[in-house]
C-alpha cells in the first residue's frame, strides 16, 4: 500500500529504499510486519492530513544501523550510527540499547557490547 502513495509522491523505489532526489529523502520498508524492533518503542507520526505513519524507536534504528556497520562494513551504517547516537545522546534508553545487543538473536548479530 505504501508503494502507491510513495510513488505518486515522486519516490523511486531500488530493492525495499525509496529514494525521492529532489526533497533528498529516503524511505526504507523492509516489510510489511515489524521485525527486530520493540513494538512498545514504535514512534506513531501524524501527518497534516490526519495520515499516519509507524517508525521503529531510534534505539532500534541505530541498533540495526551498528549492525549493518560491524557485519555488512558498511561504512554509510557506521556514519548513521555515529550520528544517531551524537545527536539524540541524551534521550537514549543506554540499558535498551545494551541488552538488546547482548541478547540479540538475529541471524547476523553477535553482542556488540561487551
Amino acid at each position: 500500500m505504501a508503494d502507491k502513495y510513495l510513488k505518486s509522491l515522486g519516490f523511486v523505489r531500488e530493492g525495499r529504499h525509496w529514494y525521492h532526489d529532489k526533497l533528498m529523502i529516503s524511505v526504507e520498508i523492509p516489510n510489511d510486519m515489524l521485525e527486530d524492533a520493540d513494538n512498545e518503542r514504535v514512534v506513531v507520526l501524524v501527518l497534516q492530513n490526519g495520515l499516519h505513519v509507524y517508525v521503529i524507536g531510534l534505539e532500534d534504528i541505530m541498533l540495526n544501523r551498528l549492525r549493518a556497520c560491524v557485519h555488512w562494513n558498511s561504512s554509510s551504517d557506521c556514519k548513521w550510527g555515529r550520528r544517531l547516537s551524537l545527536l539524540h545522546f541524551e534521550r537514549l534508553d543506554l540499558n535498551y540499547l545494551k541488552d538488546v545487543a547482548q541478547r540479540s538473536n538475529h541471524p547476523y548479530s553477535e553482542p556488540m557490547v561487551k
